[in-house]
């Protein structure tokens, strides 16, 4: 097996342990907070969570700026560590601002006033913004292993931090902790796994470190973070997009109101983030691409990935949503029958969105994708409060999802860059997963007409061997 084709496996397989140990740790210990914290302090929760995504917005491009010419010097380890230099130490300096800024909006009672946060509240964001920040400077220090073609160790370095995060939150909430000591249990797991990953990757780091500390110039610093300016643009979007929409929720309907949404959110990944992990192999992958031939082989091969799990998770979001969320938690049963094929809708325009933004990387098309992307986020943010009064939740992810349309002129850009017509790039390669989508929307859709849990049941096992055959299918194709 080709090395691309290992890799995409690799980091499907972690990228779905990765997933299903968070939403593993949203599952099982959402009923646990909820019941030992109630609504606000769950809220309190949920919207520190969505700040460690949010504060992606700190980053101003420069992780996958500093990815991309790491790709490009593999074979010179002193431009390398200079690159890293530069990188890692914009990003301590960004860190360190942001969190002095959040701790003087803290003293100032600013954010319980912004959000109706309960008692504790600013002191809960305000040390989130500080470890957000030292876990984004050890998220940047794993990249030179990202540029070797290996994202798939950095995804399993998360997971291994996120499910043991799980034991040990369930005995803290358990035992009567709160809402800041289990954030701190949540993200010395997460720093740590990024840690052992870095202390056993292939990388001279005895060598490195000596130049790694030494002080950058102003004008180093800054050409660094100008660098990154259009992969940044893309990281806001992002954010603004998603988590950022829980304060909006917060602010609007109030914290027990983004807690509701910062579920839903979460279960949206299942399209979002799980479907389209094989995205993230692209940048490296097509920026060291030695033919255009090669090239489109390998964004055909992400594609097929991308689309599969894609797909079949949009279908099993439209199903399994309520159903789940019946048995699963109470409090919800306002929410309308269609909230599962709102959240595909949402699902899959971030899926196509994240698609071209990360392929446009690796081929030098970053600025038209930048744009479609900040459109696209503007579209949502904008839209949200009418949205959500004119049709509450389920409203404001269907526009979140047809929003993702902005990104076309820079999905035909990426077909032009790869010497082929839009529908053979995108569109052809996606006929030989229609057979497998098909059956799966027949067995899930019998199985929930029915009426009856353990034939759903059924019908999801079964969809899930037709998924699996298909996955197994893909290795097979040239």
């Amino acid at each position: 097996m080709p090395h691309h084709s290992r890799e995409l496996l690799r980091n499907q397989i972690w990228q779905g342990l990765n997933f299903f140990s968070k939403f593993g740790l949203l599952f099982l210990l959402t009923p646990l907070m909820l019941r030992h914290w109630g609504d606000e302090r769950y809220g309190l929760f949920a919207l520190a969570s969505s700040l460690l995504v949010s504060l992606a917005i700190l980053d101003f491009g420069i992780r996958s700026s500093t990815r991309l010419q790491l790709c490009n010097h593999t074979a010179n380890p002193e431009a390398a560590v200079q690159v890293l230099r530069q990188g890692a130490q914009a990003f301590f300096l960004i860190g360190l601002a942001a969190t002095l800024l959040g701790t003087v909006a803290a003293l100032l009672g600013g954010w319980s006033w912004a959000f109706r946060l309960p008692a504790g509240g600013d002191l809960v964001m305000a040390s989130t913004l500080g470890m957000v920040s030292l876990f984004m400077l050890s998220t940047l220090l794993t990249e030179p292993i990202a540029a070797l073609g290996a994202i798939s160790a950095l995804k399993k370095a998360n997971t291994v931090g996120a499910t043991l995060a799980i034991p040990l939150l369930a005995g803290w909430v358990y035992w009567g902790g709160g809402v800041l000591g289990a954030l701190i249990l949540y993200f010395l797991c997460l720093i740590g796994a990024n840690v052992w990953l870095i202390a056993t990757a292939p990388v001279p780091w005895k060598e490195w470190l000596p130049q790694l500390v030494r002080p950058c110039s102003p004008g180093e610093l800054w050409k660094t973070v100008h660098q990154g300016g259009w992969f940044y643009a893309t990281t806001l979007a992002l954010v603004t997009k998603t988590h950022a929409l829980s304060f909006l929720v917060a602010w609007i309907l109030g914290p027990s109101a983004a807690g509701v949404f910062y579920i839903l959110l979460r279960i949206s990944e299942a399209v979002a983030v799980l479907g389209t992990t094989a995205s993230d192999t692209n940048l490296a992958a097509l920026a060291t691409a030695p033919s255009l031939e090669d090239r489109q082989r390998r964004f055909r091969q992400s594609l097929l990935y991308t689309a599969l799990f894609s797909f079949h998770s949009c279908v099993g979001l439209a199903f399994l949503t309520r159903p789940f969320l019946n048995l699963w938690l109470k409090g919800l049963e306002d929410l309308p029958a269609a909230i599962g094929l709102a959240l595909a809708v949402f699902g899959l325009g971030g899926a196509f969105s994240r698609k071209v933004v990360n392929s446009a990387m690796g081929v030098g098309a970053i600025k038209i994708a930048a744009i479609g992307n900040l459109i696209e986020a503007a579209l949502i943010f904008l839209l949200a409060p009418l949205l959500i009064r004119q049709g509450g939740l389920p409203l404001l992810f269907i526009g979140g999802g047809l929003a993702a349309m902005a990104l076309m002129p820079a999905a035909t850009e990426l077909a032009h860059r790869m010497q082929l017509g839009f529908v053979d790039l995108w569109l052809r390669p996606l006929g030989t997963l229609v057979p497998g989508l098909l059956i799966n929307t027949l067995l899930l859709g019998g199985g929930l007409a029915t009426g009856n849990l353990w034939a759903l049941g059924a019908a999801t096992l079964a969809a899930g061997g037709v998924g699996l055959w298909e996955w197994r299918r893909l290795h097979r194709l040239p």
